[in-house]
């Protein structure tokens, strides 16, 4: 009995879950073309007055490195481009929706934003580097961004610290079996239900749903899975106590098309731009 009340307020919660912004959903559902005008995309900006600032503060943040001060809606659009400028404000919206900590899952404050922005940023730097085309880069890192967004739901549902992180005498229980075990849902099943709620792209629930999966075979969504296991292995957003095991799916390499030499460097070159990334959302009132 308890068990399905626990069951039924999960359901309640994932519905209860905040849509983006009006802005964001137009640009997530707009075709991925890089012709797109700015005039045409300006109306949007006008349903949510807080944007264009917001907007505009992280434009001329110092992680951009503009030479010149950008001043008006247009003239950001044009210079990041259609794809970037979805990212953006992507990311601005979830530094705001994810929590200040998740002890459930072991995160500590701001601990889920820090680790879905660095999946995100990896993610990011993996595709380009595996030959994927602009537009699917930019898809993958909203993907990466979004592919642990389950856990809002379910990391708030559970009550005590550390009580989804799977029992140090078992490592083979995975986070997925412990979710299953304790609140009959896992984050995967209650992300897919998210992304079809905010009818996200048939490729973003794809990566929610098994960025997980061992069996994966999908070029797409073995680079997601790659990026959050490093960032796992980095302890990115985890409290110390937290020990979760990386478990990669075999042969991820010769999946996503990089050597492990290769990979290893990406992360390297980029651990200092995650966290330039991460400062700039704090510094401009994303997180909490």
């Amino acid at each position: 009995m308890q068990q399905e009340a626990l069951r039924r307020d999960i359901l309640r919660r994932a519905q209860r879950l905040p849509s983006p912004p009006v802005i964001v959903m137009k640009l997530m559902h707009m075709a991925d073309d890089e012709t797109i005008g700015a005039r045409a995309l300006e109306p949007y900006f006008r349903s949510d007055q807080s944007l264009p600032a917001r907007l505009l503060k992280l434009v001329n943040s110092s992680y951009f490195g503009l030479s010149n001060r950008v001043g008006t809606i247009p003239e950001a659009i044009e210079l990041l481009g259609f794809d970037t400028l979805r990212s953006i404000l992507l990311s601005a919206f979830f530094s705001r929706l994810l929590p200040k900590a998740l002890l459930a899952y072991g995160y500590g404050p701001g601990g889920l934003w820090k680790h879905s922005l660095g999946v995100a940023a990896l993610t990011r730097e993996l595709a380009a580097a595996a030959g994927c085309a602009k537009a699917l880069v930019e898809e993958l890192y909203v993907a990466g961004l979004m592919h642990d967004i389950g856990k809002v739901v379910l990391g708030e549902a559970a009550q005590k610290p550390l009580m989804l992180v799977p029992d140090d005498g078992r490592l083979m229980l995975n986070v997925i079996s412990s979710e299953r075990e304790k609140l009959g849902f896992d984050h995967v099943q209650v992300g897919k239900m998210v992304g079809e709620r905010w009818r996200l792209s048939p490729l973003i629930i794809e990566v929610i749903e098994k960025h997980h999966d061992l069996r994966l075979n999908k070029k797409e969504v073995g680079i997601v899975h790659l990026a959050d296991q490093i960032c796992v292995e980095l302890r990115l957003g985890y409290v110390a106590a937290c020990n979760y095991p990386v478990r990669l799916v075999t042969g991820i390499f010769d999946l996503v098309g990089l050597s492990g030499d290769k990979v290893t460097s990406i992360v390297a070159s980029n651990r200092k731009r995650i966290e330039r990334a991460t400062a700039m959302f704090a510094a401009t009132g994303g997180e909490q």
